[in-house]
């Protein structure tokens, strides 16, 4: 199950026990899976059009260009040193959802997130930065966007548009590309899990004579 937007404030959110990526990574994931879900509709009459390819991280070496597409990287991140340690409550839990483990809240963390995206005119360029702008925004009740995780914890974690800058140098310009780099600043809670001991209840019986002379 790929991550989403979380457009409804009242959507009760249910966490399970499972993690497939360590919390920064799981954030970049997360907005990369957002992006590769923007499908531009051109008023032209031209075909839809969609990141050809978006990437977590840098693409290796070996991996071929595709046009348009999306890189998303972390950069710093920080965690909340003074953040208390919480133990979830079940309410927030699906009823199986760590197998005899418990979950805690660890921390918050804070990180900056860039998005740079490639594209080879630059009208399309316009068009993908348009609809990120717009998909950075999507609901009138908070700034930013909340994205649900499904490969850390089944959590969400808020991301805030900061700035975009549109990259035409030389070099680029010669090789036909139209670059522009975006920066988020993303925040969530990190969690871990600790295994319950197991308890074995026994019972105790202790019988205790008393002497009574007079039956």
């Amino acid at each position: 199950m790929p991550s989403r937007l979380i457009t409804d404030s009242t959507e009760h959110i249910v966490l399970n026990g499972n993690c497939t990526t360590d919390a920064v990574g799981g954030v970049t994931r997360g907005l990369a899976e957002i992006l590769s879900q923007i499908e531009l509709k051109p008023s032209s009459g031209r075909a839809k059009v969609k990141f050809a390819q978006v990437l977590n991280g840098f693409a290796e070496p070996e991996v071929f260009s595709a046009f348009p597409s999306a890189c998303v990287y972390a950069l710093e991140a920080e965690y909340d040193e003074n953040y208390a340690l919480n133990i979830v409550p079940s309410s927030m839990l699906e009823e199986t959802a760590t197998s005899g483990e418990q979950l805690y809240i660890t921390n918050e963390l804070s990180c900056r997130v860039n998005v740079e995206i490639w594209c080879q005119d630059t009208k399309e360029r316009s068009l993908f930065v348009n609809a990120i702008e717009q998909l950075s925004s999507p609901v009138e009740y908070m700034s930013g966007m909340r994205i649900q995780l499904p490969h850390y914890y089944n959590t969400t974690c808020t991301l805030s548009l900061k700035s975009v800058e549109y990259e035409d140098t030389e070099e680029l310009n010669s090789r036909r590309y139209r670059k522009a780099r975006f920066t988020f600043m993303g925040s969530m809670c990190v969690f871990r899990t600790h295994t319950l001991p197991k308890l074995n209840p026994k019972t105790k019986v202790t019988v205790t004579d008393i002497e009574n002379d007079g039956l």
